[in-house]
């Protein structure tokens, strides 16, 4: 079946996610990220437990799936985002399967579940705990910027918000206090922090960000950041993956 919206062809096929029969949007688009890829259109077959959602490192109330083999990260979307998505699809798929290198996370599948609209990406960091790394920063350009994990320890977000403890009369405890003042030293530790590459890899990386903020930039998009996860050689943390 096919929808139209804005001009433009919105194809609605079946695939299974998990123990479910799913209808999928613009899969015409995302099944080229698929193939380009090598991913089989049946990878999350019996491979996700909606049971297990979790919020994950933002505040936007998002859900948060892992797929069960941690190769795959499924996020609920607003109606906002998901007309967004709905309407660069066929850009966003051209960016991403080109020649060029790319950072951008690979959307697999767009798909609505039990009223529920989602989106799927590959996981970038794929170990099994995360507290497996080192270091994981969320680089923003601007204050928001970061340390989600601080020497193989994940920081809990104690954000300075009225309505959270510790601050609000009476919830509050040492503990949180601890973890407001761990999480800021974070944020400004983030903003600072620095990685030493060679030379050549540093003019290729920084040429694939400016021209992923390219195309950010050209569809109106913003609030994205940069995921940086770093781990040390020969450290006890240290996986051959």
């Amino acid at each position: 079946a096919a929808g139209r919206g804005r001009g433009v062809v919105h194809s609605h096929e079946k695939i299974m996610v998990g123990d479910s029969l799913v209808t999928t949007y613009n899969d015409q688009h995302f099944s080229r990220i698929r193939r380009h890829f090598k991913v089989n259109d049946n990878f999350l077959e019996g491979n996700v437990d909606f049971g297990s959602r979790t919020h994950l490192f933002g505040k936007g109330g998002s859900m948060h799936v892992y797929s069960k083999d941690r190769q795959y990260l499924l996020k609920t979307l607003t109606p906002s985002d998901h007309a967004t998505l709905m309407n660069l699809s066929a850009s966003y798929v051209t960016h991403i399967t080109n020649k060029h290198p790319t950072l951008l996370a690979r959307f697999l599948l767009h798909f609505k579940r039990k009223g529920v609209l989602w989106i799927v990406m590959n996981n970038w960091l794929p170990l099994a705990d995360i507290e497996k790394y080192d270091f994981v920063y969320d680089l923003k350009g601007c204050d928001d910027s970061k340390r989600l994990v601080d020497r193989g320890k994940t920081v809990v977000m104690r954000r300075n918000r009225w309505y959270t403890p510790p601050y609000v009369w009476p919830i509050f405890s040492l503990e949180q206090i601890q973890q407001r003042r761990i999480y800021k030293q974070g944020k400004i530790q983030a903003k600072k922090v620095e990685v030493h590459v060679t030379p050549c890899f540093k003019k290729k990386i920084l040429k694939t960000i400016k021209r992923d903020i390219s195309f950010l930039e050209r569809h109106s998009l913003m609030d994205y950041s940069l995921v940086l996860a770093i781990q040390a050689s020969g450290s006890s943390s240290s996986s051959s993956s």
